[in-house]
């Protein structure tokens, strides 16, 4: 299996890099996504922050299309997984070989607790209690309206014969 931890939104060609992956995998064998989710919340953030930006101006699912800029490999165009993720029949008629085993929108304020949007961002330890009703709080507002809240973004794919 593979994991992808928070690394597609920086990928310039994003087909490429799910082809490559299918090529490499066996079948049954699975890729593990974990990424960001381009909420209204997240937008706000990164624009506070002044960190990576985003553009849905680009078509994720071209060969041509550069979504990133491929000499640099911090360059990030954060909206590049919801816009493979958000309709899985677009993704796996583009990207054929996968279907889904998860796909789901998550985090709200544990996502800034952990660290989150960028690694030099304070970080406070919490109790195990209170962590617990934050991540009850985040399943909420996340389930209840994801395109404002859900700053991450779950994943799983798995390779078909």
């Amino acid at each position: 299996g593979i994991i992808s931890s928070h690394m597609i939104h920086h990928v310039a060609k994003p087909v490429q890099f799910f082809r490559e992956m299918r090529r490499i995998l066996r079948p049954g064998g699975k890729i593990i996504i974990s990424e960001i989710n381009t909420s209204l919340m997240m937008r706000t953030l990164l624009w506070l922050m002044k960190h990576e930006g985003w553009s849905y101006d680009v078509d994720v699912f071209s060969e041509d299309t550069v979504a990133n800029d491929p000499k640099d490999p911090w360059s990030a165009n954060c909206a590049i997984p919801e816009m493979l993720f958000a309709d899985e029949e677009t993704f796996m008629n583009n990207v054929p070989g996968f279907r889904f085993l998860k796909n789901e929108r998550c985090e709200c304020i544990l996502f800034p607790l952990s660290g989150g949007v960028i690694a030099k961002s304070p970080t406070i330890n919490l109790p195990k209690p209170l962590l617990h009703l934050i991540n009850l709080v985040d399943s909420t507002l996340t389930t209840v309206a994801p395109s404002a809240f859900a700053l991450g973004q779950r994943v799983v794919l798995e390779k078909v014969a």
